[in-house]
């Protein structure tokens, strides 16, 4: 047995040996793109998005020729679309990539900027079993800095109950039931589907945010994992994208634009409302 191992481990240490001398061999050779074109982190992907940076991830000094330098930027935001994503055709991809570099109207995005938000998907315990919600997160200036804050929220359980009504004017208590101790209540009670009807005129329906915080203070929802996180993006006018990440083996990998919409302006609160499911 132990002559076995003796032989055996030459012949690991050579596998261990061979790849390590083939990786060193790849980037020795300068044959390396595949390091850099992942866009690993969302920062990278704006910087690339405005050409701020090389393809080694080096950021140009702002004086610099090639910061921000248009032709270079279109070929750099070729690499940013998830090329297996069926919904971008290569007419749309190349008017948005027009759109954003024209030489006397560059358009950029802006980390610190207004009009994007993430959205995390998140597993939480709910009534003794696991339920999905996510969670829209917004940037929010903080004395010198920023932080993510909690903006919206949706969560399917709620949904069949929030869903937006229209006040039936036949549903109203008379204005004499002071006089019989108000017992007519009761058919706010028998038909509770319908209690927005009873209420003043300056009443707003509460949002998925507002149950969800009364819920998990009330302890009956418990986290339990980050599922996905993506990001979504108005603010290239009469365009929406959003941006996923990729985690696979070549060069289409990292963070890239999952999908692209031209949204006009009078339409961008429908793409709005889409996106947080409000109108699903």
């Amino acid at each position: 047995m132990l002559a076995r191992l003796l032989i055996s481990l030459p012949i690991v240490i050579w596998l261990l040996a061979s790849s390590s001398f083939l990786q060193a061999q790849k980037i020795a050779t300068g044959d390396i793109t595949d390091l850099y074109a992942a866009t690993k982190q969302l920062s990278q992907f704006i910087k690339r998005f405005n050409n701020e940076e090389d393809r080694q991830g080096v950021a140009y000094a702002p004086n610099s020729k090639l910061y921000r330098e248009p032709e270079q930027r279109k070929q750099y935001l070729k690499w940013l679309f998830d090329d297996q994503s069926a919904s971008i055709s290569p007419s749309l991809k190349t008017a948005f990539i027009a759109d954003i570099t024209r030489h006397e109207r560059p358009i950029y995005l802006d980390f610190f900027g207004s009009d994007w938000f993430a959205e995390v998907k998140i597993t939480v315990s709910y009534s003794g079993k696991e339920e999905e919600a996510i969670l829209f997160m917004v940037l929010e200036k903080e004395r010198n800095g920023y932080k993510w804050v909690i903006d919206r929220v949706y969560f399917r359980p709620y949904a069949p109950y929030l869903k937006p009504v229209t006040k039936n004017q036949n549903n109203f208590l008379h204005p004499q039931s002071h006089e019989l101790g108000f017992m007519n209540l009761n058919r706010i009670f028998e038909s509770p589907l319908h209690v927005e009807d009873y209420t003043s005129k300056g009443y707003q329906s509460p949002t998925h945010l507002d149950i969800f915080l009364y819920d998990l203070r009330r302890g009956a929802i418990k986290f339990v994992t980050v599922q996905d996180t993506r990001f979504h993006f108005f603010q290239i006018p009469g365009w929406y994208f959003e941006i996923a990440y990729f985690n696979r083996s070549g060069l289409n990998s990292g963070w890239l634009i999952s999908n692209l919409v031209q949204v006009p302006t009078e339409q961008k609160e429908l793409m709005l409302n889409y996106v947080y499911r409000e109108n699903r």
